[in-house]
């Protein structure tokens, strides 16, 4: 019985986990209201804004990164600044 009971509990969780996870897809962010589709939509927000955030930072160091020996110390602390 035990056992029985355990299996159908994890195989709700995947049902469950399945769900949210293709739900998340299928969210209008415009207008959400259910906090699933709240958080969903503030995952989909916060990977665009990391994604771009990574973008800048990415250019930014590449921008910097010269060869010249006399910047090699200060970009070295400037990028070490950047990762605190």
């Amino acid at each position: 019985m035990r056992r029985t009971s355990r299996l159908l509990l994890v195989f709700a969780a995947c049902v469950l986990a399945s769900n949210a996870a293709s739900a998340e897809d299928n969210v209008d962010c415009a207008n959400a209201v259910t906090t699933v589709d709240l958080n969903a939509c503030a995952a989909n927000d916060f990977d665009a804004a990391d994604a771009a955030l990574n973008a800048v930072y990415k250019k930014i160091i590449a921008d910097f990164a010269g060869d010249e020996p006399e910047n090699a110390e200060n970009n070295k602390k400037w990028v070490e600044a950047l990762r605190v």
